[in-house]
């Protein structure tokens, strides 16, 4: 499901071809009008995960959704 206001794979794509060209953060930002800590993320999470494509979020689970799944391996 997509998250609101997600900026495309393709824009995601341009602003690291444009960092990687030595602009920085806020020329990128200006360019393409988009906010130069969103840049900044984009740019921090190309270099640590080496890719563009929006990352599923972790889950957190209830205590008690936890004790449940612990008891369903145990068991088995």
């Amino acid at each position: 499901m997509p998250r609101g206001n997600e900026i495309p794979v393709r824009v995601r794509s341009e602003i690291v071809a444009l960092h990687n060209a030595g602009k920085g953060y806020k020329l990128i930002s200006k360019t393409l009008q988009i906010p130069h800590s969103t840049v900044r993320n984009i740019v921090i999470k190309w270099k640590r995960f080496n890719t563009v494509a929006t990352l599923s979020r972790k889950r957190k689970y209830e205590e008690r959704t936890k004790w449940e799944i612990q008891d369903e391996v145990v068991v088995e």
